[in-house]
């Protein structure tokens, strides 16, 4: 949703309005949302309190051209919040590339999440807030979990945020997609 001001505030509430009625909380995420970025803040925590009853998410690409709902405010006042990445080196914005640890330091450096637990918080919203706003499919390092993984060499999550390291490994539905910074095709002489 890509409407601002009032305007987009008043869609928000609509939107939410709707869930509550149709008994779909929880069920319901909005894209991009940057009516929140943009309004005054009574109108706000007008706005944001009923998506919060309506369990609507909010999801952010964090465009580096406009305001964007601040993940912040809305984490304190109960909506969740996850992120995505979408225009793919598009017009509108070349910095996306479908990475999503990628995604998550530049919320941080937009949101200035500098320290080791916002930078957390940041690797929050590409993983775990993300599985909770589309129906929590259960990942995790634990038997029965969907076998969906990146290993990456770094200290720390907060480390892993900012340096974004290579890929050492990467697991999709537990099978091998890349290993080493190749992908298992080409390790296997499938890339031509």
């Amino acid at each position: 949703m890509h409407d601002g001001a009032e305007t987009g505030a008043a869609e928000l509430r609509e939107i939410a309005e709707r869930a509550i009625a149709a008994g779909m909380q929880g069920r319901v995420a909005v894209s991009h949302a940057f009516a929140l970025g943009t309004i005054a803040q009574g109108l706000f925590e007008e706005t944001v309190d009923l998506l919060a009853r309506a369990e609507v998410a909010i999801m952010t690409s964090c465009p580096p051209s406009t305001a964007v709902p601040p993940v912040r405010a809305l984490r304190e006042r109960g909506v969740t919040v996850f992120a995505g990445s979408d225009n793919i080196r598009d017009c509108w914005s070349p910095y996306g590339n479908g990475d999503m640890l990628d995604r998550a330091a530049i919320i941080a450096a937009r949101h200035e999440m500098f320290s080791d637990n916002e930078l957390e918080d940041a690797f929050a919203l590409v993983t775990c807030e993300a599985d909770k706003a589309l129906g929590d499919p259960k990942r995790g390092l634990h038997c029965g979990a969907v076998a969906d993984l990146i290993a990456v060499e770094a200290a720390s999550v907060a480390d892993a945020v900012v340096d974004r390291p290579p890929r050492s490994l990467v697991l999709r539905a537990g099978r091998l997609v890349a290993e080493r910074g190749a992908l298992a095709a080409c390790r296997t002489g499938g890339c031509g």
